[in-house]
């Protein structure tokens, strides 16, 4: 078959063609950049009246989600709540330590939040009416919604630094292995996250640092190869080269706003990087070593 080209098209083929390419760098566009489409491979859907589904549920009386959104946080559903248990108890235990006990406190935000993995403990608070759920995955944040949403406002967001609630907000605000994939709009996020924070508020947000580059480097190795970079040989041989210098930060993977890729990006800070960086827009109130598996945790006050 002859193959043709676009000199050779008609009008009328050429101008399919166009509409056939911008559509396809659309659809990448708000893949990668903006947000992650619910049902994103279909042009149409339809969501029904929100109810619980049936299946197995946590200790809270919450149905756990399927095997697609649990983000690999886990192979089976055991698993899973488990660790969301895990990182929120810790998360608890360390604000307490740290000045801020979290009991009967008003609003709270999960930016981040997946399909609820450590939001849905947060009934371990008490049963607050205003907690809330922010993330750019439409699969997760739709099934959050339709099965968690009688207990949590769950809302989908964009990777650009922005949020749809009105300034001085939220009480608390946690982000569980998000700045961990932000890498050149830290600060922006973080003076949004500012914005959305009642003076006298808290962040509670983990992130990789030293501590992670040595455990990841020398004790988890395998999982670093194998599970963080993907067995991408250039990537591992950056990661090597860049712990090797006197870093303060450094990324591995740029992120989908620059790159249009789809791969999530891995950003590393040396703590005091961090802190200073942090504390331009916060008192920092806090800060923990592997309070997140391997991950720190920046504990901010507004």
């Amino acid at each position: 078959m002859e193959k043709r080209t676009t000199e050779s098209l008609t009008e009328d083929e050429l101008q399919s063609f166009i509409e056939g390419v911008m559509e396809r760098k659309t659809k990448n566009l708000f893949h990668n950049v903006f947000y992650e489409p619910y049902k994103r491979t279909q042009d149409s859907y339809c969501l029904p009246d929100i109810k619980v589904t049936e299946g197995v549920t946590c200790e809270l009386g919450l149905p756990v989600p399927p095997a697609r959104t649990m983000r690999g946080y886990g192979p089976d559903p055991d698993i899973y709540l488990r660790s969301g248990k895990a990182n929120a108890e810790k998360m608890l235990e360390l604000m307490e330590k740290n000045g801020r006990p979290l009991k009967n406190t008003d609003k709270i935000l999960d930016f981040g939040c997946g399909a609820g993995r450590m939001t849905r403990w947060l009934g371990l608070l008490g049963d607050g009416e205003d907690y809330y759920g922010v993330d750019v995955l439409g699969e997760d944040v739709f099934w959050a919604k339709q099965n968690l949403g009688e207990k949590i406002k769950f809302f989908m967001n964009i990777r650009l630094p922005h949020l749809q609630f009105e300034d001085n907000f939220f009480d608390f605000i946690f982000a569980g292995s998000v700045f961990s994939h932000i890498d050149d709009l830290t600060e922006a996020w973080l003076m949004e996250l500012k914005r959305v924070t009642k003076p006298g508020g808290y962040l509670y947000l983990t992130l990789l640092d030293e501590n992670s580059i040595d455990i990841l480097s020398n004790k988890r190795r395998d999982h670093l190869e194998k599970d963080v970079f993907a067995n991408r040989e250039d990537h591992i041989i950056k990661y090597d080269n860049f712990c090797a210098r006197d870093y303060g930060m450094f990324n591995i993977r740029r992120s989908q706003i620059q790159s249009l890729r789809a791969e999530s990006p891995q950003t590393f800070y040396h703590s005091n990087y961090f802190k200073k960086l942090a504390g331009q827009f916060f008192e920092i109130a806090g800060y923990e070593q592997n309070a997140y598996g391997y991950q720190s945790a920046a504990i901010l006050k507004k």
